[in-house]
């Protein structure tokens, strides 16, 4: 999976652009395709898809924030705002069945069945909170449903974006499928904690619910190719041959082992701890915590298109895990600040590297993998976001038993042994 597989994208001869409407695979030929950083918005499914995509993880970010500030306002407690945030991910567990399931049926269709089903649960965290009958064991049993789900979606939306973008142009569309979520970080951050201290928690989710019909609309006019798998074969049969096919693949099993050491040492620190670090370290309410995810999400997403400009020059899987080092060195430092002022710049700086991380090795990952298997190694993988909900219980326990720096600080050291542990045992020909 070096760089002769099509990962690093070189120059290709200009053509037509790609209609998106039944005839165009993953398998196209790169001498087919347009050259350019925005060359996957050639393909017509892809700039629906971009658009859906954009407004679920709006949406969903918008959830995340209004959520946890409830929880820990209400609760006051570490170890639950940690619970909430590890719901989310509940269906890690579920995804390897669901790709497995959606190698055999319409893609398209079952990611529009699941963001009908986020749409409705907004719509009833939305009526609770306006009726003010909203309560937490509420919040934490559709937090429980809704997150089943999630892995799911954005399981199938990169399968999607890869049946549909020839491999030259994938690096590209996932650096802007990345960004998109990126994006939607800082947009969410700013637009759920400004909705919810302006308009209150129940008029702000009515936004949420808006943005998940719109999403769903413009799934619809996704391309949906045809499913790859035996209909007969049973969700089991499919997963034990995706897990025979990672036995035999040492360079996809190495990105799956550093994909969740990344979820439990870092995600789980962005993803679930900033509302405690915002409240409880730099004495910030839920406006300075919508600034710090900003912040985060706003530097990754610089992260994300420079990645989209310079991917053609370098290969993914060197800067993926030189990447990893830094940021988990960066993390051990954030840890010792105790000020907003330093806090927030530092966040930037972690947010630009992450995505050094994150996107080639989405790139890396779904190019390695044969397109009749995609959708159930990529559910596979979610198993590796299960490593987030594990970093956040054991964090807030830790947090709770220690402090918030000590944590953090273990978490970085411990991330920066098993990263360059990792490399050393890298395939030799791809580091």
């Amino acid at each position: 999976m070096g760089p002769t597989n099509g990962i690093n994208c070189g120059a290709v001869v200009a053509g037509k652009a790609v209609s998106g409407v039944g005839d165009l695979s993953a398998d196209a030929s790169n001498s087919e395709t347009p050259p350019g950083t925005f060359a996957a918005f050639s393909v017509t499914s892809f700039r629906y898809q971009f658009g859906a995509d954009l407004l679920v993880a709006w949406a969903v970010e918008m959830e995340v924030l209004i959520l946890a500030w409830y929880v820990l306002v209400s609760t006051d407690s570490p170890v639950l705002l940690a619970l909430l945030g590890a719901l989310r991910f509940g269906g890690t567990l579920v995804s390897p069945f669901i790709g497995a399931y959606a190698d055999r049926v319409s893609r398209k269709m079952l990611l529009i069945a699941i963001r009908t089903t986020f749409a409705l649960l907004a719509a009833i965290l939305m009526m609770l909170s306006l009726t003010e009958v909203l309560n937490p064991i509420i919040v934490f049993a559709i937090a429980t449903i809704s997150g089943l789900l999630r892995p799911a979606d954005m399981m199938l939306r990169q399968s999607l974006v890869a049946d549909n973008v020839p491999s030259g142009m994938l690096t590209g569309a996932m650096s802007f499928s990345r960004a998109s979520v990126d994006s939607s970080r800082m947009v969410g951050a700013i637009a759920g904690a400004g909705l919810m201290a302006w308009l209150g928690m129940g008029q702000a989710y009515a936004i949420v619910v808006a943005f998940y019909l719109i999403c769903v609309a413009l799934t619809f006019k996704a391309r949906d190719p045809a499913p790859r798998a035996s209909a007969v074969e049973s969700a089991w049969a499919g997963i034990r041959e995706g897990l025979a096919y990672l036995g035999k693949a040492p360079d996809v099993s190495s990105i799956l082992l550093l994909a969740f050491l990344v979820n439990v040492t870092l995600l789980s620190i962005t993803g679930g701890l900033l509302p405690l670090i915002a409240r409880d370290v730099y004495g910030l309410d839920e406006t300075g915590l919508g600034l710090m995810a900003a912040v985060f999400a706003g530097a990754a997403l610089v992260g994300s298109l420079v990645i989209s400009v310079t991917n053609r020059y370098f290969r993914p899987q060197p800067v993926m895990l030189a990447s990893a080092l830094l940021w988990h060195a960066l993390m051990t430092v954030f840890a010792q600040v105790e000020t907003a002022a330093l806090g927030i710049p530092m966040l930037a700086l972690i947010g630009f590297v992450s995505s050094f991380t994150m996107v080639p090795m989405a790139s890396s990952l779904l190019l390695a993998i044969p397109l009749p298997l995609r959708a159930r190694i990529m559910g596979v993988r979610q198993l590796a976001v299960f490593g987030l909900p594990i970093g956040l219980l054991a964090s807030g326990y830790l947090i709770e038993w220690s402090n918030v720096h000590w944590t953090l600080s273990a978490y970085g050291l411990l991330g920066f042994a098993v990263t360059a542990w990792l490399w050393w045992r890298w395939p030799t020909d791809q580091r």
